[in-house]
């Protein structure tokens, strides 16, 4: 099992220590944890992590004693559920920060703290490709009308001041604004916490279009399917490819003049086999 400092989801982390240690010793159960920690419901270990319950200021102190962290390790626990937990975007970047002091190397540059802002909101990726459209003029309401959903004047505007200070647009003459490198790309442990809330949002939109607009101007479709463990991974390189086939195909769209959203979601609707149900 990893260190804790390598893990930036505290729910994860407890998923894999009890695996760990169900791997080691196979009496090793919730009960057990319980006991060390002090915690009266047996229960609570898998509803934090499945989501169903959150930690709180009294159960946290608990469960860093049924980890047996040391000093260090509980501060950095304490600190990951909070971000994890944390409801603002204010809360969030301040206890990133406060990561800093618990991993080596982990600096501004190594995660840019000013990302957090770009991911928060699903409308800072549209604006970034709709103000490099040859509709656009300047005019920061007809930018926030011009989205569906509509937005505000002041976060449109707020949005190019971003997207300028990233250094993900730039102005040109005439007033025009391009993109300076096409397309950007994430790393998969590069701010998840904002990455998962921007894909619960346009998830969210991508029901919603089902409604706002006509077959012939978008595609909703959906398949049921059993798979193996070896077919899902097929599967999901498949997935990897076609969209890389998709940046291709935008990268040589010279014509654009609408911006477009495209989820994809792949995911299980039966448990796995492999889990026995009532494991403890």
């Amino acid at each position: 099992m990893h260190t804790i400092y390598s893990y930036t989801d505290y729910r994860l982390f407890l998923k894999d220590f009890y695996a760990a240690k169900k791997e080691k010793n196979p009496k090793y159960s919730y009960r057990t944890f319980c006991r060390i920690g002090g915690i009266s419901s047996p229960s609570l270990y898998m509803d934090v992590v499945i989501g169903k319950r959150n930690l709180t200021r009294k159960t946290i102190p608990l469960f860093i004693k049924g980890l047996k962290l040391n000093d260090e390790e509980g501060d950095y626990f304490s600190t990951l559920v909070l971000l994890n937990q944390a409801k603002t975007d204010k809360e969030r970047l301040y206890l990133m920060d406060s990561l800093k002091r618990f991993i080596p190397g982990f600096n501004r540059k190594t995660v840019p703290l000013n990302q957090l802002a770009y991911y928060s909101k699903w409308y800072h990726s549209a604006i970034r490709e709709l103000c490099c459209l040859n509709g656009w003029n300047g005019d920061y309401r007809k930018l926030s009308r011009m989205l569906v959903p509509h937005i505000s004047t002041a976060e449109a505007r707020e949005s190019i001041k971003l997207l300028l200070k990233l250094g993900f647009i730039e102005k040109i003459n005439g007033g025009k604004f391009r993109q300076c490198d096409p397309h950007i790309a994430t790393q998969n442990d590069l701010l998840p916490l904002s990455i998962r809330a921007l894909n619960r949002s346009l998830a969210t939109m991508g029901r919603d279009a089902i409604d706002l607009f006509a077959p012939d101007e978008r595609d909703c479709s959906g398949l049921i399917l059993g798979l193996s463990k070896e077919g899902y991974s097929q599967i999901k390189e498949e997935i990897k490819e076609f969209k890389r086939k998709i940046v291709r195909i935008t990268h040589h769209d010279i014509n654009a003049n609408q911006v477009y959203c495209m989820n994809m979601n792949f995911f299980p609707m039966s448990q796995s086999p492999a889990k026995k149900s009532g494991t403890k």
